[in-house]
């Protein structure tokens, strides 16, 4: 770890190259009178960023990206010493930065992420050397030096792996030309026409031997990221096919214009309003849902009888919406008054135990122990469901602990303790915590209600190691449709 002086260093000096590196992106709306414009392209210093950080484990990456690798290349001594390098890079620097620290925004129009900076360098870079060099700026010199080092290792590894096989059929599918109308149909219908800038797709190939493909292919898939206005999108090569990405193109746009879109946060202030249990989650699932709609739906055409979205709620989501996304997109109509109301009502017209469905109760889970390593505990919750949950370090009556309880309202919390922290519960405030108290636990239990004054559902795990919940986890998951008040 570098000094506290270092750090003031490292942080300006950052800062500075996050203004430089998104301006030259286009990240801020300087163009925003002119017309958008979609340029998609391949990138093979961020296919080899990806690639680097996905078998570091850091960040993002298809795991098919990952068990290709494992496939030709797993277990390479030589290799195993630049990955923990990168590894040390990311436990030593700030995930995140605040580019306008004094200004009162949205985390999403100020916080850039360490791993979206480094992506919007390599993107921006005019060449991979540049991009090295570029590292020198964002972090202190050794650490750069042990990045530029890992990349050098593996470029070569990178290039005979994925680029070789993808680069005659990606640069043919490069050179078609293509329709970009779509994106004033977009920007209408989320109403950002006057604030968009230049949207950027990178293709990132990822091929997969027909072994491979044909092991995993049914429960594996690409993986795309949006970062703001510039996407990354990984393409599966089987040999020289492969589908083409429009849909996932125009479903990474959605995801930029849902974060810029007004009428889109109106709507959310309204459904959340309707129904304390089911707006929560209806708004939690919108913004997958429309863009799986409009991306892989409407534009995509994809067949109604097959599976859109890796996860069955976003899925049957948006297929329940997209009568109301073909109405509108044909029409080229904005999200107006009535929007909210026909998404609320296809959404309680698909699901109806949502309050009490562990699908949606794990979805947005903020998990609270100090007796089971909370990473563990996300694992366990991934193997079985889909989530996007984040997780409190520290004793469970540490006053950080509970401001982040308090700051995840509408999350559902999941708490881990044993016996002895019954009593450590009681600033959390939640219904039936007195009557916990007072029961003679002498098994692990598991216990979950609703508390209306919380707006917020919890499941409280009473047991002392990771095997123990692992048990009770397994035995409430296959109940799925929970009571309030049910105890296993």
């Amino acid at each position: 770890m570098f000094c506290e002086k270092s750090t003031d260093i490292f942080i300006k000096s950052v800062f500075i190259s996050i203004i430089l590196t998104l301006t030259i992106v286009g990240l801020s709306a300087s163009s925003a009178l002119a017309r958008p414009v979609l340029t998609i392209e391949s990138n093979e210093t961020v296919g080899l960023l990806r690639f680097v950080l996905g078998i570091c484990e850091i960040g993002k990456t298809s795991r098919l990206n990952v068990l290709a690798y494992a496939e030709t290349r797993g277990g390479v001594k030589e290799d195993k010493a630049h990955i923990e390098n990168v590894k040390k890079i990311f436990n030593d620097l700030p995930q995140s930065f605040d580019i306008f620290p004094d200004r009162d925004l949205p985390p999403s129009e100020k916080i850039v992420s360490f791993i979206q900076l480094l992506y919007y360098n390599a993107a921006t870079a005019r060449d991979f050397q540049q991009f090295k060099f570029s590292l020198y700026s964002i972090m202190p010199f050794s650490h750069a030096d042990m990045m530029a080092e890992c990349l050098d290792h593996f470029k070569p590894v990178y290039k005979s792996l994925h680029c070789a096989q993808a680069e005659k059929p990606l640069a043919e599918y490069l050179k078609k030309s293509r329709n970009d109308k779509f994106i004033d149909q977009l920007q209408r219908f989320y109403g950002v026409e006057s604030r968009c800038p230049e949207i950027k797709a990178i293709i990132v190939p990822v091929f997969v031997s027909k072994e491979l493909y044909d092991k995993y292919s049914k429960s594996l898939s690409a993986l795309s990221e949006n970062f703001g206005n510039l996407q990354i999108i990984e393409v599966l090569f089987l040999g020289d096919k492969f589908a083409d990405p429009f849909d996932t193109i125009v479903h990474e746009v959605c995801h930029r214009y849902y974060e810029m879109s007004q009428p889109i946060k109106a709507a959310l202030e309204k459904i959340q309003s309707f129904d304390s249990a089911k707006g929560v989650f209806c708004t939690r699932l919108l913004n997958e849902a429309l863009a799986t709609a409009i991306g892989n739906g409407y534009f995509g055409g994809c067949d109604a009888k097959a599976r859109w979205y890796e996860d069955e709620l976003i899925d049957e989501f948006a297929k329940a919406i997209m009568p109301i996304i073909r109405q509108y997109m044909d029409s080229r109509k904005s999200i107006g008054e009535k929007f909210q109301e026909e998404l609320f009502a296809a959404f309680t017209a698909t699901f109806v135990n949502v309050q009490n469905d562990m699908r949606f109760l794990l979805y947005n889970v903020h998990i609270i122990s100090s007796i089971v390593d909370t990473k563990m505990i996300s694992r366990e919750i991934n193997r079985k469901f889909y989530s996007l949950g984040y997780e409190s370090f520290g004793a469970i009556d540490h006053p950080k602990t509970i401001k982040n309880f308090k700051k995840s309202r509408g999350y559902t919390q999941l708490f881990v303790i044993n016996k002895k922290e019954i009593e450590a519960l009681k600033p959390y405030d939640l219904k039936d915590m007195d009557g916990l108290k007072e029961m003679k636990i002498e098994n692990p239990v598991a216990y979950f209600n609703y508390d209306e004054k919380q707006k917020c559902s919890y499941l409280l795990f009473i047991c002392e190691n990771i095997n123990e919940f692992n048990a009770l986890f397994k035995k409430i998951s296959d109940s799925r449709i929970l009571k309030n008040g049910m105890q296993i």
